[in-house]
């Protein structure tokens, strides 16, 4: 075997125990913000620490996301870990509509490793005045249950539970281009961080490398658009 060869075994075996090391010890997430209301283009500075094992985490970079109604991401950002510890911000868009979002902290490995504890996150709210919340002049209310007036629509269950599924049957009415469903809410009543099993149905597994010399960057790439 040449220097060469014994000289990749050293390196591949290396990074094997070290990646079963790092994926055995669970990231413990969490983060801090001064306030939860926020104006389009304004910044939501955040304190972020990340744990493992009591000890500081291996991660180096900590990411903050928000998320709309739709579950669409509408801004990340990538904020330095030092000492498992962070102080930066998340910029808002300028354009950002008004609403309620989900702001959530996390690293690139913390939630495949445990949901519960790899993600944190709590609602926040935006008002911006170049993009107002629609209004609708006239909003009818459906009780659970039905009434004699929506005996066409169906629910699968009267009482509703954050965290349920819920089903609505409209085929008695005929073609419907699109039903959505919201709740009447006009302030934020949640404040707190919030449980990710009440969040995410399931987290998909994937193979854990450590960040032994730096940030790790992933990417999708089509295969048409390959140079």
């Amino acid at each position: 075997m040449s220097i060469f060869r014994r000289f990749s075994l050293v390196i591949l075996l290396f990074l094997g125990f070290q990646t079963i090391s790092f994926s055995q010890s669970n990231e413990v997430v969490s983060f801090s913000i001064p306030k939860t209301i926020y104006f389009g283009g304004e910044k939501i500075w955040i304190s972020g620490q990340v744990n493992q094992n009591a000890t500081v985490s291996e991660s180096i970079i900590l990411y903050a996301e928000l998320i709309n109604r739709y579950n669409e991401s509408v801004a990340i950002g990538k904020m330095p870990l030092e000492e498992g510890e962070s102080f930066n911000f998340l910029q808002l868009p300028q354009d950002l509509p008004s609403d309620n979002y989900l702001l959530r902290v996390f690293t690139r490995v913390s939630p495949y490793q445990n949901p519960e504890t790899g993600i944190s996150q709590q609602f926040i709210t935006v008002f911006n005045r170049l993009a107002p919340p629609d209004v609708v002049e006239k909003r009818e209310e459906f009780k659970f249950g039905g009434t004699s007036s929506y005996n066409e629509i169906k629910t699968s269950q009267d009482e509703v539970s954050p965290g349920d599924n819920l089903s609505v049957d409209v085929s008695a009415i005929g073609e419907v281009d699109e039903v959505s469903i919201s709740v009447i809410n006009p302030f934020l009543g949640n404040q707190d961080k919030i449980k990710s099993s009440s969040v995410y149905e399931s987290v998909d597994s994937k193979n854990l490398l450590p960040e032994l010399f730096g940030h790790i960057i992933e990417a999708k790439i089509e295969g048409e658009n390959i140079d």
